[in-house]
């Protein structure tokens, strides 16, 4: 039943975002909105541009989902505090191996709300699809409350409890948004009692997971 609930969810989501229009921020960066774009910015595309968006509402730090992998790293190297030093002495190449270490990956050091966080960028085709932000436990409430304030109450809300491999069990909290242009879950625990985790996740790859994952519950088995 749950999974039937998320399925109407994200196609309502999707919808949206098929109807949006794309509009350009301050900074450059295009989104796609299914309102008017709002002033000092301004709208892009040919209408026949506009019918095939490439990206969405959903953004960290002035970091759209659909940017490009070039754009998230020329972005963490602004603002990373802990890339100072290398900032002026490394050439380009070198802080690209740094910040963009794994492949389909870029990650960077962070603060919202006065917390250090960590924040991996993921990729497909290098064209940014989600976002993970990583924290410590401690300071779910005030991460939390950061969501909360910028995209409103959560669609869901719930408490379950946490068992680890090593028999620690702890109260897991967490809360999720379904918004026009993706999904954004904030869990006091991710998967161990040490570290938290948000994730940003664009309707694009919602949809996409949600189709394997039908794929591979109707797959024959043995």
């Amino acid at each position: 039943m749950r999974g039937a609930l998320l399925s109407f969810f994200v196609l309502l989501a999707l919808v949206s975002l098929v109807n949006a229009g794309p509009c350009v921020d301050q900074h450059g960066n295009t989104y796609f909105t299914n309102k008017e774009c709002p002033q000092g910015t301004s709208s892009t595309e040919s209408p026949s541009q506009a019918a095939q968006p490439r990206g969405d509402t959903l953004e960290f730090r002035g970091i759209y989902m659909g940017s490009s992998m070039d754009r998230v790293f020329n972005e963490i190297r602004r603002q990373d505090a802990s890339l100072a030093k290398l900032r002026d002495l490394a050439p380009e190449s070198a802080l690209r191996k740094v910040i963009c270490a794994y492949q389909n990956a870029c990650e960077g050091i962070f603060e919202i709300k006065g917390v250090t966080v960590k924040v991996q960028f993921g990729f497909e085709g290098e064209i940014l699809t989600r976002i993970k932000i990583l924290f410590s436990p401690r300071n779910y409430e005030i991460l939390r409350s950061a969501l909360v304030d910028k995209y409103g109450k959560p669609t869901d809300t719930k408490s379950e409890i946490l068992r680890t491999a090593m028999g620690v069990r702890a109260n897991n909290e967490s809360s999720s948004w379904l918004l026009s242009g993706g999904f954004i879950s904030v869990h006091r625990y991710d998967g161990r009692i040490d570290e938290g985790s948000i994730a940003f996740l664009s309707s694009d790859y919602v949809a996409r997971y949600m189709q394997k994952k039908e794929a591979d519950k109707s797959a024959p088995g043995f």
